[in-house]
């Protein structure tokens, strides 16, 4: 079906190179560059809808002309073909989606008359629910009121190219399968229908499953600079089965439960522990319990002895990680679906003030990351590659407090499907933080 839209024409000329003149016959026609056929022209300026014929003033127009809007973002051209000559200028139908176009014509030469807007017109229609992500081969559901038989969804990439998913549809909800051909990354899920249109999200994902396989942590600078990563091995079916600088063993415990035993290598006895047990309810997927060994050394005799700890997990009633314990101790929340965190000497403390700034859903919790990088939390870190803390956060935090300085913005690298592969906060500080994710 085709979709109609409205647009929004407004004369916004840049002065490029061959654009012809555009003032009217009142103003004189100056400045017109040598050989433009066209002179005087104007756009209207009210809003219309795309299908309508508008009128377009001007001297020169010729009936073999060709006619062109081009998109300023992907450089999309498309040609104009309901054109008609009259003796003010011309008539013409533009259908095109939204965005910035300049208005072409092949006359004597091309030539560049001016740049026009195109808005789309919204729908009477009321979004309820729709996903954040989904996998080719896959189906999304957004469900709402109002949704007509006729109504699309459709996938806008950045540069305008649109994916028109075959849909299924009812009053209530629109359900359609990805493509495996689809785009990926981040995009926009648009309803497509009774000639307009509404924009569902405009950070929809459509994403492969990629798995952690290495957390890498770089703090300081210069001679001072730290570096600690962890690289996991996984099976077939993508659980953990290694952990390099500790080696790993998987037990399944009395209680049905799942343990994962982390044992430290020679070379990082100085975290203060030699080994770490991670218990996990794989129904619940979230930890359980740390288990600890500490190694303690008397002062004066110099003996070393061994204590046995147990830590519980607790999750709240939001179902976000809210307390546990390991080195120190540390005291997590759930502001508005993110996850906050409080360390014993309340030196961390995340603002979450930019909605564009969503966690790819597969992707590694990087609020719990960057704790993880900065502590060298390798308890925390490795739970997260479990997957196992219980949800994740929704957003990414913008900025982080730190000892109550003013908030130090945190910057993001991405990949081509969302996930974010560098974090770095404190770039002007004598001990900035980068934390990488590198995935299979």
């Amino acid at each position: 079906m085709k979709l109609i839209q409205y647009i929004l024409l407004a004369a916004v000329f840049t002065g490029l190179a061959l654009a012809c003149d555009k003032t009217g016959p009142e103003g004189g026609n100056t400045g017109t560059p040598d050989g433009c056929p066209v002179t005087y022209v104007r756009f209207p300026a009210q809003t219309i809808y795309s299908g309508d014929r508008i009128p377009v003033i001007g001297s020169g127009f010729s009936d073999r002309a060709d006619f062109f809007l081009v998109n300023t973002v992907s450089g999309t051209s498309i040609e104009i073909a309901d054109v008609t000559v009259t003796a003010s200028g011309i008539e013409m139908t533009v259908d095109a989606v939204a965005g910035e176009y300049i208005f072409v014509i092949e006359q004597d030469g091309r030539w560049e008359l001016g740049t026009i807007t195109v808005e789309a017109r919204p729908i009477d229609v009321t979004v309820g629910t729709f996903p954040q992500y989904c996998i080719p081969g896959e189906s999304l559901t957004v469900t709402g009121m109002g949704f007509a038989e006729s109504a699309t969804l459709t996938l806008e990439s950045p540069d305008g190219t649109r994916t028109s998913l075959r849909t299924e549809a009812s009053e209530s909800s629109l359900t359609a399968i990805i493509p495996d051909d689809s785009p990926k990354g981040r995009l926009k899920l648009i309803i497509v229908q009774d000639n307009g249109e509404q924009t569902v999200s405009s950070t929809f994902f459509v994403t492969t499953v990629k798995r952690l396989m290495t957390f890498r942590s770089t703090v300081g600078s210069g001679e001072s600079t730290v570096v600690r990563e962890l690289s996991f091995t996984r099976d077939g079916d993508g659980s953990v089965t290694g952990c390099s600088p500790f080696s790993l063993s998987v037990n399944q415990g009395s209680d049905g439960r799942t343990e994962y035993n982390f044992t430290a290598s020679a070379d990082n006895e100085e975290e203060g522990y030699y080994s770490f047990i991670l218990k996990v309810d794989q129904g619940r997927n979230r930890v359980v319990s740390s288990t600890f060994e500490l190694e303690r050394t008397d002062p004066g005799s110099g003996q070393v002895t061994t204590v046995t700890e147990e830590f519980p997990w607790d999750y709240g009633n939001t179902g976000f990680l809210s307390w546990y314990d390991g080195r120190m101790s540390n005291e997590l929340s759930a502001v508005d679906g993110n996850i906050n965190i409080q360390e014993f000497d309340g030196s961390y403390r995340y603002v979450y003030d930019n909605n564009e700034l969503i966690n790819n859903p597969f992707g590694v919790d990087c609020t719990i990351g960057l704790i993880a990088g900065n502590s060298s939390d390798y308890i925390l870190a490795s739970a997260l590659v479990l997957g196992a803390t219980g949800q994740k956060s929704a957003l990414l935090p913008s900025g982080i407090y730190a000892s109550g300085t003013e908030a130090d913005l945190v910057s993001y690298e991405y990949d081509g499907e969302g996930y974010v592969t560098k974090a770095s906060y404190g770039e002007s500080s004598s001990l900035p933080v980068v934390v990488e994710f590198i995935y299979e």
